[in-house]
């Protein structure tokens, strides 16, 4: 987890360093434009109106921009968190499935129930640990020892599917339970993926230097709130850079993160329930392939 932690990390801060780099070059913009004095552009000799002296001139754009930005962000956060509630609720049904997965296949003979579910136990501690750790560093293929503890799963049930004959009903609900694993399990892994584009973190950067001139050249008379306002906006937008860098990434290992809580209750309701030799310590399985074999794009602007 150390990783994926530093890579957040780096993530979160590089996203802010640009955030702050547009905010101090909307400024130096706005300052520049001000050696074209928008009085006389507009007015020639005449006075401005000695309450903005030139000012009032940006009220309208400023206005027009900034509620556009503020309708952009507003609705990326939104996004943003819906992706991590998405993401939480996905783990949240994987442990249920597990749960009911150990339940349907309780009508087994004794010796082929407890080998589906030795194998379910083993496959779901892999989830809560190993794969876990996988999609928080960001491998689409999740952990090797979880894919063969899914195959293992998969052979044991078909086993048991032919040697006793179970009733249609039982195998049908058992057999829909692990394909429901499977999905879910997939879900997870594309859940690690940051779903903002760049294309949006450009529109951000973009609207906080243009939004930064803009306030800039809107009180150009008053410095010290200028300096306030740009400030104050800074603080914001950089609350928001923050929050959307963590939301788009769920398992990253910073801030707003998502942990194998359900699968890891899961477990020990399970145990409490059912104790006995399933419990014990799982066997290292061959993995089906060696290593991850692909990683995700890198997170934003770089981010039960």
């Amino acid at each position: 987890m150390l990783a994926s932690e530093n890579t957040a990390l780096r993530d979160l801060f590089l996203a802010e360093v640009i955030l702050v780099a547009c905010v101090v070059v909307g400024w130096l913009v706005g300052r520049i434009l001000l050696r074209f004095d928008p009085t006389r552009l507009e007015h020639g000799a005449a006075a401005a109106p000695e309450e903005d002296e030139g000012g009032w001139l940006f009220s309208d754009s400023l206005a027009i921009v900034g509620g556009a930005f503020g309708i952009i962000i507003g609705l990326q956060l939104v996004f943003a968190a819906q992706h991590f509630v998405d993401a939480k609720d996905n783990a949240r049904d994987e442990a249920a499935t597990s749960v009911a997965l150990f339940q349907a296949v309780g009508p087994l003979a004794t010796e082929h129930r407890d080998a589906v579910r030795r194998d379910l136990v083993c496959y779901m501690r892999s989830v809560a640990g190993d794969d876990w750790s996988a999609v928080s560093a960001g491998y689409l293929t999740g952990a090797p020892s979880t894919v063969a503890w899914s195959m293992a799963l998969h052979d044991e049930f078909q086993a048991a599917d032919t040697a006793t004959g179970g009733s249609l009903a039982l195998m049908y609900s058992a057999a829909d339970q692990i394909s429901s694993l499977d999905q879910e399990r997939q879900q997870r892994l594309l859940y690690g993926i940051p779903e903002i584009p760049l294309a949006i973190w450009v529109v951000v950067y973009v609207g906080t230097t243009v939004t930064i001139a803009l306030m800039v050249l809107r009180l150009q008379r008053h410095r010290r709130a200028a300096v306030i306002n740009v400030v104050a906006t800074t603080i914001l937008l950089g609350a928001v850079v923050g929050s959307l860098s963590v939301l788009d990434v769920p398992y990253a290992g910073l801030g707003a993160t998502l942990k194998p809580v359900a699968m890891n209750t899961a477990l020990l309701q399970l145990e409490t329930a059912a104790p006995g030799p399933l419990w014990d310590p799982c066997p290292q399985l061959p993995p089906i392939v060696d290593e991850p074999v692909a990683e995700t794009p890198a997170a934003s602007t770089a981010t039960s």
